[in-house]
């Protein structure tokens, strides 16, 4: 007999029906509890069509735009920002980044994929680590 735990902890996956689903975020967020109470408008987008894949590339061209005008604060203030913004989508209830099954992305999928705005909080993410001493 082999019993696999997590030093007392509940036990990161379920594959029961009926059982609270787990995901692993990234290493900022790590492990969290899946919480499905958004409604029936999610903020989805499909590329199905034209004009969807037009407003996915037009999101795209919007948030080069808006990482440079925000860049001066998320230079200096980039690390807790981000943190709690994926703390938002990922433990908050907040929709899905990608589903699957609905054949969509989500709009904060390209935001947190970004290379630039993660670029921009790197500074303040690298003086928090050494702050703190973890790097």
């Amino acid at each position: 007999m082999v019993r696999i735990d997590d030093h007392g902890k509940p036990f990161r996956l379920s594959g029961m029906k009926g059982r609270p689903e787990y995901r692993y975020g990234n290493e900022e967020v790590g492990w969290f509890m899946v919480v499905r109470s958004w409604g029936a408008h999610t903020g989805c987008m499909r590329y199905a069509t034209r004009a969807e894949r037009a407003r996915a590339a037009g999101l795209r061209v919007l948030l080069w735009a808006a990482a440079l005008v925000a860049s001066p604060v998320l230079l200096i203030v980039g690390r807790p920002i981000r943190r709690r913004y994926l703390r938002h989508l990922y433990r908050d209830g907040a929709p899905p980044l990608i589903d699957k099954r609905r054949g969509c992305v989500s709009a904060h999928w390209f935001v947190v994929t970004h290379p630039l705005l993660r670029l921009l909080c790197l500074p303040s993410d690298v003086v928090a680590r050494r702050v703190l001493g973890r790097g």
